[in-house]
């Protein structure tokens, strides 16, 4: 059984290796801040303004394939554009997903390979990002675990993604 730090340990080193990897950026960031709140302006020398502003500090954003080339890494992705384009849109669901990665690992299979799929309610179009459990236990089983990680950590770890993942299980 994987003890709570060694989750957390696992999920810190997968977060770093795909923030190096997608070489995410500040300016971003910054970026957004500057939208809601005026920053005040360095002091001006010479007619020169010293230190850092955002533009040094650019570095460029993953584009959506970049971002499916890295997921593909750790899941299988059965909507590989349309994940990468949904985390894009919603980045805040990656720490989530890597956690709850390794959460799974630690109660099924870890072996399997876990599944993002982004599926559109054709009544409004609305998408979803699912995060499935390929599992062949029997089905009593499998709710069991699944229950579980939701007792011990997805009830409270899904106010964060904002009703924008699903964590199901699928019977093969």
């Amino acid at each position: 059984m994987t003890t709570q730090v060694e989750i957390k340990s696992e999920t810190a080193a997968k977060l770093q290796a795909i923030a190096a990897s997608l070489q995410l950026s500040l300016d971003g960031y910054l970026e957004k801040v500057t939208e809601h709140v005026s920053l005040p302006q360095p002091l001006e020398v010479n007619g020169h303004a010293p230190g850092l502003s955002p533009s040094h500090l650019k570095t460029p954003q993953p584009t959506p394939y970049e971002l499916e080339e890295t997921l593909l890494a750790q899941f299988e992705l059965r909507s590989g554009q349309q994940v990468s384009q949904y985390l894009g849109q919603y980045p805040f669901l990656l720490p989530l997903i890597l956690e709850a990665e390794a959460r799974l690992k630690s109660l099924f299979n870890p072996a399997t390979k876990t599944v993002l799929e982004v599926t559109a309610d054709p009544s409004d179009g609305s998408t979803q990002l699912y995060l499935v459990i390929p599992t062949k236990l029997p089905a009593v089983t499998a709710y069991e675990l699944f229950e579980r990680l939701e007792r011990e950590w997805w009830l409270e770890a899904s106010e964060h993604a904002r009703f924008r993942l699903n964590i199901v299980p699928e019977f093969i």
